[in-house]
């Protein structure tokens, strides 16, 4: 069980001032207790091990009347990751206010190394076709987060959903994540490996490179990337073929062209390269400190 650093938990439905023996040998958890009055669908946990350095922040941890969540930071030799877990409460029919509260949140740490998980309630196999669930995509997506989970993972009768996330804005090769196959309640436990030491942020053949790219997404940014974009289309409108008698080959051709150019226009815009072996970086120390 000492596999994973940490273990994240909702929906615990544990009361304040009541003892329990959920406990894991060599690991620290803390609560944000369950609602008094609720009989369950409240509270959550996390468990890390002894030998990390996190301690939870106020300012992630509390609830409204939409979510709850419990978060606070890990120390490791390259500076914070905020560790945030979430639980949106699906009786709450105000679904998009609710996730303008979410927003909040994720603005509030969009600038700093951070990772949510939890069950959100929002099934993200319907992103094309339901606008909250939109919305709550790129709640995270236009902060930087990309998602680490994209198969369902909640199983009631013929149903599946995937409603159960991992968000995270530390981009590596090295991130790994999945589900377990795992059928202790209808929700399958979700997992993922993130590097937290300038070493483990690089691929195995890249680890003479102290540069890792984060994404910078403001409206400077997006502005950048418009007038990019509109000399993408401009360069490609007289390449594409719109002939529905195009052969495969050609179709591929045009379509690898059109992405690469694409790419090469999002990359410049909304990555940057951040040198982890400066003393002054993003992780480590901001431009600006109250010294100054």
């Amino acid at each position: 069980i000492d596999k994973f650093d940490f273990y994240c938990f909702n929906e615990t439905n544990l009361k304040a001032g009541k003892n329990h023996d959920f406990t894991i040998d060599s690991y620290t958890s803390h609560h944000l207790y369950s609602i008094d009055d609720k009989h369950k669908g409240s509270g959550l946990a996390i468990y890390h091990h002894k030998n990390l350095s996190f301690t939870v922040n106020t300012s992630l941890s509390y609830r409204n009347d939409f979510f709850e969540c419990l978060g606070g930071k890990l120390k490791t030799n390259t500076g914070f990751i905020n560790v945030i877990v979430v639980y949106r409460f699906s009786t709450n029919h105000r679904v998009s206010d609710g996730i303008d509260k979410l927003l909040s949140l994720i603005e509030s740490v969009s600038d700093q190394p951070s990772v949510f998980m939890g069950d959100f309630n929002l099934n993200t196999l319907k992103h094309e076709s339901d606008t909250n669930v939109q919305k709550y995509v790129d709640a995270f997506m236009c902060n930087g987060f990309a998602p680490l989970i994209n198969k369902p993972t909640h199983f009631k009768g013929q149903a599946s959903t995937a409603i159960d996330q991992i968000w995270s804005n530390v981009l590596s090769e090295n991130v790994t994540s999945g589900i377990l196959n795992v059928s202790t309640s209808s929700h399958m436990p979700i997992f993922a490996a993130i590097p937290t030491n300038a070493e483990s942020l690089h691929q195995a053949d890249e680890l003479s490179s102290n540069q890792i790219k984060i994404h910078n997404i403001s409206s400077k940014s997006i502005e950048k990337f418009k007038l990019a974009l509109a000399r993408v289309e401009e360069k490609n409108k007289n390449i594409i073929s719109v002939d529905p008698t195009i052969i495969p080959t050609d179709c591929i051709n045009q379509f690898n062209s059109y992405y690469s150019d694409f790419k090469i226009a999002y990359d410049k815009c909304f990555l940057d390269d951040i040198n982890l072996s400066s003393k002054r970086n993003f992780i480590d120390k901001p431009w600006i400190s109250l010294g100054i």
